[in-house]
This record gives structure tokens, sequence and C-alpha cells, in this order.
């Protein structure tokens, strides 16, 4: 597929509250530089049954600007039920966006997306809205580690208060020594036993199924 992309390598870990957080990872607090509201779209159902993503994201960050960002995700390469390893592409389509996910990696044609036309674009093609849901997250960087960090209060999923570390690797050969770091991190801290394999949207996903049952 053509387009832009980075190889997210991440974890996460569960907290009862807020304060656990900063108990057991003190530093972690003057580190964090946005506060973002948010709110995020997923379409395609059967898409997210082989395990690929596709949402629209709706973010105001810091009580300031509102960007709106279409991804897609690959299916998770992890050998690991401790990391997730995707494929992820992004796009910006506040003001309007020749989007190369809706034209190559989804064969829509090339035209113009933005956040009034996106919904219905995307349905065209057969990806409908199937979920949703929405939260607030304080994002962040630690430079020791060179970890991007993001604190994740959501009340919809099972665990309400998710901290995730994450690398970006540009190829393949990069993932591996990324892994490593990521592990050492939580090691070092004792969040092996916190990690919570499944993402938000899987989280979500299982909470929508199981309450319907």
């Amino acid at each position: 597929m053509n387009g832009n992309y980075i190889y997210e390598v991440e974890t996460r870990f569960y907290f009862k509250n807020e304060a656990e957080v900063y108990k057991l990872l003190p530093f972690v607090k003057d580190s964090f530089q946005k506060n973002i509201i948010w709110e995020t779209w997923h379409f395609g159902e059967n898409l997210h049954k082989e395990d690929i993503i596709l949402r629209l994201n709706k973010s105001i960050v810091n009580n300031n600007k509102i960007y709106y960002m279409l991804c897609f995700k690959e299916k998770d390469i992890s050998e690991s039920n401790l990391i997730n390893i995707r494929k992820e592409y992004e796009e910006d389509i506040s003001d309007g966006f020749i989007s190369n996910i809706y034209a190559n990696n989804l064969k829509g044609e090339c035209t113009l997306l933005n956040k009034d036309n996106v919904m219905l674009k995307l349905s065209i093609l057969g990806y409908s809205e199937f979920m949703s849901f929405s939260g607030r997250s304080l994002i962040g960087f630690l430079d020791d580690w060179k970890l991007s960090i993001k604190l994740m209060f959501c009340k919809f999923i099972e665990f309400p208060v998710i901290l995730e570390i994450e690398r970006e690797a540009k190829t393949k050969n990069d993932i591996s020594q990324l892994i490593y770091e990521l592990m050492e991190f939580s090691n070092k801290y004792n969040l092996i036993n916190r990690i919570v394999n499944d993402e938000p949207p899987t989280l979500l996903y299982k909470s929508i199924k199981n309450n319907t049952k």
C-alpha cells in the first residue's frame, strides 16, 4: 500500500486511578504537555474482525485547536502477548486533504476528504460506523527513555485508566530494539503484571458484545 506510514510499537498498563499512576511512576507527571479531549469513531466491522483498524479521531488539544485525524492500522504483527506492533497510516483531514488512506488503502477515488464528508465517503465504500467512544488523555514524552506516553481516561472500557508507552519504527529492522526498550522500561518499574495486551478498540468491542448478550 502507498502513503506515509510508521510501525507503531507499544504496550499499556492498567491502574485503579490517576493517583496510583503517580505513586508508582512519579516522574511521568511533569512529562505531560498536552491535555486532549477526544472522540473516536470506528468504521468497517468486518475490517475490525480481521484485526484491521479504520478510525476517525476528533481531538481538542489544550482546550484550543481541534483536529480530525483519519487512521488506518494493519494487523498486529507482534508474536508476543506483551507488545502490539502495527503498520499505521494517519492523516490530518481537519481542513481537507487528498487522502492516501482513502484512495490507496481503501481503494476509493482520489477525492478531497474533510470532517464533513469523511463518514459518508467511508459508508459509500462499505465501511459504516459500528462503534464509538470518548474520553480524555494526557500526552507526553520521557526524554530519558525516548518514549511517547499517553495516560488515557475512558469509562467505556474495562480498564478506565491506562498508561500507554510507544516507540515508532520506520522499518521492520528497527522493531526488535524498540521491543527490548519497552520491555526494559516495563521490567524496571515492575509493570509486567499490569500489561493490557488488548488495545482500547478491542476492549470497547468486547464490552459492547458482552453487553448485548
